[in-house]
């Protein structure tokens, strides 16, 4: 079992302006819409509940949407988890609405752009962001948006997600879901970034240079705690990140599996976001846990292609099939 490491806290910024009133939209989200060659999600075989398994765009993200679409249809995928990120077709509505169609793949999960992303015309205002972001996964009929805890130099960021978001969930049937970050410490803190130190993790601190550079360095994320977590209504749950603590995911499954709407599966060998047999997770233990105890949430495959042997589509197809097919045998319907 992995070793348990405190993670600290950090006072938030300021309150986020509120949103503006929107009026929540009548029609059911498309994935629930139930139409012939249209996009639908799963239902449990045998009688028993079946886990809707996505895969996320960024696991393919040096190819176009088209052919990750194409690819998770091919290999069996349940849905699609879109990233938003520097390119417009992944904030165009109508565009990832026709994809969902043409590949009869739903988009349950949309993921809001990363803090060092930004989307084309939506500006640098990470506030703005998560406004444009509910209203995008609202028109392509999502079920939950994953938020990220804010990286501690963008305390605007910080007061929305610990004062706001709550308000906000009230004006949406988007699940507002907030994720656990990597236990990552900034060298030289603020300092740092100008400077443009690097980055050590929580699991690494005990090695003599970070225990030497730790008094001076700075958690990169506000508010990761399981603590914290459990404030909000919808959590996502990630392994890769939970590994950069050496932290057990069957404890922080069990510590905020209330209102747990997705977990991000991959593995941990120093670098994040490994395939699932790749790294210090026991991943079908955890899987085989998380079954057990009758999780009712999606999960989704989140690798990092840039660690894969090339960057052919033979090659991504063969890692993704294989980790799709543990999810699957981990995973299987259960009798009710």
């Amino acid at each position: 079992m992995m070793a348990r490491f405190p993670v600290g806290e950090f006072p938030g910024g300021r309150a986020a302006a509120a949103p503006p009133a929107r009026s929540v939209p009548d029609k059911p989200p498309l994935h629930y819409i139930r139409r012939e060659g249209g996009a639908s999600l799963p239902e449990g075989r045998g009688g028993g509940f079946q886990t809707v398994i996505l895969l996320s765009i960024g696991s393919l993200r040096f190819f176009g949407l088209d052919r990750v679409f194409m690819v998770a249809k091919d290999l069996g995928f349940d849905g699609v988890e879109v990233i938003v990120d520097d390119r417009w077709d992944t904030t165009d509505a109508g565009y990832l609405r026709l994809l969902s169609e043409r590949y009869a793949l739903p988009i349950p999960s949309l993921h809001s752009p990363f803090s060092f992303i930004k989307p084309p015309a939506w500006g640098n205002d990470q506030v703005e962001h998560m406004r444009r972001s509910v209203k995008l996964a609202e028109d392509i009929g999502s079920e939950l948006l994953v938020i990220h805890l804010a990286f501690f130099a963008d305390r605007r960021y910080a007061g929305w997600v610990r004062n706001d978001l709550p308000r906000w969930q009230e004006r949406t049937r988007v699940k507002l879901a907030v994720e656990n970050m990597p236990h990552a410490f900034k060298i030289l803190g603020g300092a740092g970034i100008r400077l443009g130190t690097g980055t050590f993790y929580a699991v690494d601190r005990g090695r003599l240079r970070n225990r030497l550079l730790r008094p001076f360095s700075r958690d990169c994320h506000i508010d990761n705690t399981f603590e914290n977590l459990r404030r909000y209504r919808w959590r996502v749950l990630d392994t890769t990140h939970l590994a950069t603590a050496g932290i057990d995911p069957v404890d922080a499954y069990e510590a905020v599996k209330d209102g747990l709407a997705l977990i991000h599966v991959s593995n941990y060998n120093g670098r994040e976001h490994q395939p699932l047999s790749a790294g210090v997770i026991d991943m079908r233990a955890f899987l085989d846990h998380v079954a057990r105890d009758g999780y009712e949430g999606h999960v989704t495959l989140e690798l990092m292609p840039d660690h894969f042997p090339d960057r052919s589509e033979v090659t991504a197809r063969g890692i993704l099939a294989a980790d799709l097919a543990l999810l699957r045998s981990c995973l299987a319907p259960r009798p009710a």
